[in-house]
């Protein structure tokens, strides 16, 4: 879409689809902000009952659905606790047994930012907030971090990071030790 396109009162916030490697093409949709926004990041995207829905904010929780078909659909909202307000989204969330797993963010502002992380977990059928945790870094030397990459096992989380953009790493935290020292 050219700038020229977009009126004042559409931004384009985002596209999905699906290439398709057999026909060399890009199917996808255009998805436009719900507030007509200039500027929507944070997203979150998890399946929930086989449907790509997206955490919009986390304070109150919404929740589109519907968001394959190039159009935000029907949105769902849940009280959260006033800790979420000024948390962002990182990672998608991640199904594990009974939940859903995110890595969120807060940032406090200043020159540099400095970037801070908090693992939640919401109740895979009802979407309501289970727990989630202190606020935590992965490297305390650093301020700037992103987190985009979540596994969860049994045993253990693996989570993908970036400081300042321009690196690439991997954590790998024993499940049971961070359920215990990390968990509200």
């Amino acid at each position: 879409t050219k700038q020229s396109d977009i009126t004042k009162d559409y931004v384009l916030t985002m596209a999905g689809g699906i290439y398709d490697l057999t026909k060399d093409k890009l199917e996808y949709n255009e998805i436009f902000s719900p507030i007509k926004a200039k500027c929507e990041k944070n997203w979150a995207l998890f399946l929930h009952k086989d449907e790509l829905k997206v955490v919009y904010k986390w304070h109150p929780l919404t929740i589109y659905d519907s968001i394959n078909t190039g159009k935000l659909g029907k949105k769902q909202e849940i009280n959260m606790p006033y800790f979420f307000k000024k948390v962002r989204g990182s990672t998608n969330g991640v199904a594990y047994k009974d939940e859903l797993w995110f890595i969120c963010h807060v940032v406090e502002c200043g020159k540099p930012r400095h970037y801070y992380h908090c693992f939640v977990v919401l109740d895979k059928d009802t979407l309501k907030l289970k727990t989630y945790s202190y606020l935590f870094k992965f490297d305390l030397s650093e301020k700037v971090e992103f987190c985009l990459g979540l596994v969860v096992e049994d045993d253990r989380v693996i989570v993908s990071y970036s400081n300042w953009d321009k690196t690439s790493k991997l954590k790998v935290y024993d499940k049971k030790l961070i359920l215990k020292e990390l968990f509200v």
